[in-house]
């Protein structure tokens, strides 16, 4: 696995979607293949949004 994981604007807007159901950031982060920290760092730093926030 290489260092960074990038995400496509297809996996943020599958993360922001997810959220908006309720799911958790364990469960987006194995429906797309990367890391807890990357999905949750995600949702801290960019443009996805989490209505819980």
């Amino acid at each position: 696995m290489s260092k960074h994981q990038h995400l496509t604007h297809e996996d943020r807007i599958e993360i922001e979607v997810s959220l908006r159901q309720g799911h958790s950031i364990r469960l987006i982060a194995a429906r797309l293949g990367k890391s807890r920290s990357c999905i949750s760092r995600e949702i801290r730093t960019r443009s996805v949004h989490s209505e819980k926030a």
